[in-house]
């Protein structure tokens, strides 16, 4: 119907695409391929969220994690437990 505003939704689309770009090409992952494949879903999940705005990038955002998580990073295993039943 308006041209002008299409331009503009446009040209706003654009920008946010070199936006979420230039924040991608910084993005590093130090892990194994293996643990990499293993945790794919969990990563396309938060790269959908970014992409349809669901989540939105913060500087410095504090991420919270389960212990899994962690002991990945710090390349610990965890604790076996016991079968409680």
């Amino acid at each position: 119907p308006f041209p002008r505003r299409k331009k503009v939704k446009n040209l706003e689309r654009e920008k946010e695409f070199k936006k979420f770009m230039k924040v991608l090409n910084k993005l590093e992952l130090a892990i194994p391929l293996v643990e990499a494949l293993e945790q794919m879903p969990s990563y396309a999940k938060f790269l959908k969220e970014l992409l349809t705005k669901k989540r939105k990038p913060l500087d410095d955002e504090m991420v919270s994690m389960t212990e899994e998580c962690s002991a990945i990073i710090q390349r610990k295993l965890p604790q076996k437990k016991k079968d409680p039943g």
